[in-house]
């Protein structure tokens, strides 16, 4: 697999799929001028966006590939899709080597949703994104299960171009995507029924946001990443 500056082409091939169906529509992909790769992307591309749309969305996703063989993914998410602003929640699936899966997940009012508008700082319930480049901390803390991983940013935060598709020719809806994290090195640990384990790994976050309803332009939603 052909990699550049840590960030995958697989990756990008996924996303690019899903802008197939623009194409056809002549609408703008990625628009803009490339980002250079030896500049830290301003942390306003990837904080907490507050935006009432009737169609937004925004995700953070984290990949962990364990140093023991396991793996850790998770990501935190809000939406004004569906009923009320601001609907949130966090996921967090652990693999351990030998395949055993241990999955959390909390979908947690907005009333207990606090983020900054001008840092890289998201609570929501017990759980929190939050750092400066080139450190970040992401905790997670749902049932039984609480994981609280530390990153060191390897590489610079980058995006496509402008990192925005357009979908609609007045540009009202469009997708959003940014790498603050191509590739850290992550430690930390997870403790799950009172039993804590140390982790080390390889570390990546991707932050995405939406003004459209997904049903207006998409029959499936399918991304892929690869560290």
């Amino acid at each position: 697999m052909i990699r550049w500056r840590g960030f995958s082409l697989l990756t990008l091939a996924a996303l690019l799929l899903l802008t197939v169906p623009a194409l056809a529509a002549d609408y703008e992909i990625w628009p803009g001028d490339a980002w250079p790769v030896d500049k830290p992307l301003p942390e306003q591309n990837y904080i907490y966006h507050f935006m009432d749309n009737e169609g937004f969305s925004q995700s953070w996703f984290i990949l962990v590939d364990l140093d023991d063989g396991g793996l850790i993914t998770a990501s935190v998410l809000t939406s004004n899709i569906g009923f009320g602003d601001n609907n949130c929640g966090v996921e967090l699936n652990w693999i351990e080597p030998n395949g055993r899966s241990h999955f959390v997940r909390g979908d947690i009012d907005s009333d207990l949703l606090d983020a900054s508008h001008d840092s890289f700082d998201i609570r929501i319930g017990q759980s929190y994104l939050k750092g400066k480049y080139p450190d970040f901390k992401f905790v997670v803390a749902e049932k039984n299960m609480r994981a609280e991983i530390s990153f060191k940013i390897e590489l610079t935060p980058w995006r496509p171009n402008g990192g925005r598709c357009y979908f609609s020719t007045d540009r009202e809806d469009y997708y959003y995507f940014t790498v603050p994290m191509p590739m850290a090195r992550a430690t930390g640990t997870i403790t799950l029924e009172g039993k804590r384990t140390t982790i080390n790994g390889r570390g990546y976050m991707d932050y995405s946001f939406g003004t459209l309803l997904p049903y207006k332009y998409a029959d499936r939603w399918q991304a892929l990443r690869s560290l």
